[in-house]
């Protein structure tokens, strides 16, 4: 007879732009439900803004929370941003997460080094989609993060070059 080992609960938290309904963000969001209808103790923040996705976060009892970050652009919002920095800052710090998993460019570039300073035990994994290369002065940043990671997902083969081209590494890219 086998014995099933039985892993403890992972503590993930999920980062990605916006709850608004596009193809990334509904993905996290299903992974997230998945996750916590397995036992796992998913969180997902939002950098910028809640949206329709909440719902859904809400009914499959996955905490969520909004940052409050302002965008990469524009000066006026820099203190906004810095509170929403903070913010995700102190998540990553009292968290506690086994996992954190930031979706899309900016999202990696924000969470991945502050998560290999705060949390240096957790697992970074990047889900790079679509062709985001173009931060500004937060590419850089992308770079670092990146280079963080313990693993990068792509959701199609042509983004690999994309990854490389942002910094990453094809051997911990799948």
């Amino acid at each position: 007879m086998s014995t099933v080992h039985q892993l403890a609960p992972l503590r993930i938290l999920f980062v990605v732009g916006s709850a608004d309904r596009g193809g990334a963000e509904l993905q996290l969001v299903r992974l997230a439900c998945g996750l916590r209808a397995r036992g796992h103790k998913p969180t997902v923040a939002f950098l910028t803004r809640g949206g329709p996705l909440t719902d859904i976060l809400d009914e499959h009892g996955v905490p969520w929370s909004v940052l409050g970050f302002a965008g990469i652009s524009r000066s006026r919002d820099t203190p906004r941003s810095v509170f929403g920095l903070v913010r995700l800052a102190t998540i990553l710090g009292t968290g506690r997460f086994d996992v954190v998993h930031p979706w899309l460019a900016l999202s990696i570039a924000l969470s991945l080094a502050p998560a290999r300073l705060l949390t240096p035990r957790t697992r970074r994994v990047a889900a790079f989609r679509g062709t985001e290369r173009d931060l500004g002065w937060w590419s850089p940043l992308l770079a670092r993060s990146l280079r963080a990671a313990d693993a990068i997902t792509i959701n199609a083969a042509h983004l690999l070059a994309d990854v490389l081209h942002s910094g990453g590494s094809a051997a911990r890219t799948s």
